[in-house]
């Protein structure tokens, strides 16, 4: 008798709802604690307002009032609230104008230091050894590094930021003129020969000239290759000055740089003034 009230029933409701189909009387078993918040079953609801139905008790377009949230209280049809504008990018923080070298307690700033950083940075210039400052013997802006002397020179050469580099291998050199390795030279096969100077530039010392600075940085070459003791570490090494530098071999030390290094001019030329 039970059996037949059951099927009795089922018939009752396909007749008075014929569109109802199995998975609606799915849906029509789903209750609030199904979800677990508010805003998940609001979701649910505003998708399907007609089959999750009993979620709404109060038909008042919200559904299961009484789950924990998060809340979302947008009703069925309704367009989402406008959101609103993100906030923009945040700005990048300047970078300082100067940037201090603790290793020597000294600033490089402006034109100075978009120059260093652009030509050659540490591995050609080093350090700064002083700040900026005029010097009384020229009346130019200047300032000294371990491996070179910056000049301000303004309107001259605004490409490379109007700076120019002092001539330390001439300064440094001034009375060794008379020495063999400065005397002018017969030009050599394989070499670059500088008539201006009458000195050759040949082989890993050519080789680096040419890419890292060439004539802006280093100028031409005021003597031949030759042996001479670092004053700084008392090591003999192959050598050869030019007008602003004088390049060192230091064999296996630095490949990358066909294992040259530059002399401490600026540190020798500071110190001896």
């Amino acid at each position: 008798m039970r059996r037949l009230l059951v099927m009795v029933l089922i018939i009752g409701v396909m007749v008075l709802a014929p569109g109802v189909g199995a998975q609606q009387f799915d849906l029509l078993r789903v209750t609030c604690s199904d979800f677990p918040s508010q805003a998940a079953a609001q979701a649910a609801y505003r998708a399907d307002p007609i089959g999750l139905s009993n979620l709404d008790q109060d038909k008042d377009g919200i559904a299961c009032e009484s789950n924990p949230g998060p809340y979302d209280y947008r009703r069925p049809g309704e367009a989402p609230a406008p959101q609103p504008p993100a906030p923009p990018a945040p700005k990048p923080e300047p970078e300082p104008h100067c940037t201090f070298y603790a290793e020597t307690g000294h600033s490089l700033c402006g034109g100075f230091r978009a120059y260093w950083r652009q030509f050659g940075g540490l591995a050609v210039y080093g350090f700064p050894i002083t700040d900026e400052f005029v010097d009384p013997a020229t009346g130019r802006v200047t300032q000294w590094f371990e491996r070179a002397r910056f000049e301000w020179h303004p309107g001259t050469w605004p490409e490379r930021f109007d700076v120019q580099l002092g001539l330390l291998g001439n300064e440094l050199t001034v009375d060794r003129r008379g020495e063999e390795p400065f005397a002018p030279a017969q030009a050599i096969e394989g070499c670059i020969y500088f008539e201006a100077t009458g000195h050759n530039l040949c082989g890993g010392f050519r080789a680096y000239w040419e890419q890292f600075g060439g004539l802006a940085v280093y100028g031409m070459p005021i003597s031949e290759e030759f042996r001479e003791v670092n004053p700084d570490t008392g090591v003999e090494y192959t050598v050869q000055y030019f007008e602003r530098q004088r390049f060192e071999w230091h064999p296996g030390e630095w490949p990358e740089r066909y294992d040259v290094m530059l002399g401490r001019l600026g540190a020798e030329l500071f110190i001896a003034e």
